[in-house]
Parts: C-alpha cells; sequence; structure tokens
C-alpha cells in the first residue's frame, strides 16, 4: 500500500494561483472565477480524502464553480481565437481505419523478378576500395563497402539477389557474394 501525503499550504497557495492566472486563458469570464478562498476551502477540502476516485472526483467538483445568477445571465464574451473547424464525418470516418480493415496481401514475387544473371562486361575499382561493376546488360552496379576476399573478373557469370528489405547482392562465381546498388 502506498502513502500520499497530503499537500502543503504552499502546495496548495501554487494550485490556487495556477487556476486563478490560468482562468481568463481558458476562456472563462473573470466574473466567473472562483475566488481564491473558495477554491482553497474545496482544494484543502479535497486533499484530504484517501480513496484516489473520491478525491479525483471532489477536485473535478471543485474547479466546476458555478457562475452567480447575474453573471449567468449575461452574454458569454467571444474566444479571442477562432473556434477550430470541424471535420467532415465522412473525414472522422476514416481516420486510423487502416488498422482495423488490412489491405489486401500483396501477391508473393516471381521467383525470376527476384534474381538476374548476367556477364561481367568492366570492372573498375576506386581510390577507397569499392568496385563499380558495369554488366552485359549494360547495368552498371557499386559495392557498397569493401568485402574481404571477394574476387571478380571481366567475363565472370553472376547472379543479382534482391534482398527482403529492397538491398541488392552480388553474388560471384564460388558463391562470394557482396552488397551492391545499382547507379545506372
Amino acid at each position: 500500500m502506498s502513502t500520499r501525503s497530503i499537500p502543503s499550504a504552499t502546495h496548495i497557495r501554487l494550485a490556487l494561483l495556477l487556476l486563478a492566472s490560468s482562468a481568463p486563458f481558458l476562456g472563462v469570464p473573470t466574473a466567473l472565477a472562483a475566488t481564491d478562498a473558495e477554491i482553497g476551502a474545496k482544494v484543502r477540502e479535497c486533499a484530504s480524502i484517501r480513496r484516489n476516485k473520491d478525491r479525483l472526483r471532489c477536485f473535478d467538483d471543485a474547479l466546476a464553480i458555478e457562475a452567480p445568477a447575474s453573471v449567468a445571465a449575461a452574454p458569454a464574451e467571444p474566444p479571442a481565437t477562432e473556434p477550430a473547424v470541424a471535420a467532415p464525418a465522412a473525414a472522422s470516418e476514416e481516420f486510423g481505419r487502416e488498422q482495423v480493415e488490412r489491405p489486401e496481401p500483396k501477391p508473393k514475387p516471381s521467383p525470376e523478378s527476384q534474381r538476374l544473371e548476367a556477364v561481367v562486361a568492366a570492372i573498375d575499382k576506386r581510390r577507397d576500395g569499392l568496385l563499380t561493376v558495369t554488366l552485359d546488360n549494360e547495368q552498371v552496379w557499386r559495392q557498397k563497402s569493401v568485402t574481404p576476399l571477394f574476387r571478380l573478373r571481366v567475363g565472370d557469370k553472376v547472379t543479382l539477389k534482391k534482398g527482403r528489405f529492397g538491398g541488392y547482392t552480388l553474388v560471384a562465381p564460388g558463391r562470394k557474394s557482396t552488397a551492391v546498388s545499382r547507379i545506372e
């Protein structure tokens, strides 16, 4: 069981100050705002309640102070900002629908669309050690990082495979592979 401390007088004064100073910003006319003494008495009364649910209800009731009859008859001041425009009903109906209705699953791609076999037409080694490979179909691919022991020669038959997350792998003879990206 947790112990709950009763708010100190400083905490209560701070809550009163916050409530009194925020009334105009919340659209409550100053005449409708309760006096510090009224709010303070109700807050102190609520703070002494042990059960969380009852204490919360008490605080809610304490802040829902009714206006005096003379002020209630007066028209309310217009808000300083323009009211928010209500969204059309159709738009609110659609909000979040993608989590309720699952889209049709995409058909699995054919194995042929996931790989390409080609012959190396040219190889260029850059200063940073990355290979740029031109294939016989005129596609140009570049290594993403230097792969140790990856050997490739002009005329080698290679296979390009599409990965699960959209990346590509170039597989050389001897089954050595390296990550590549297409540049042309």
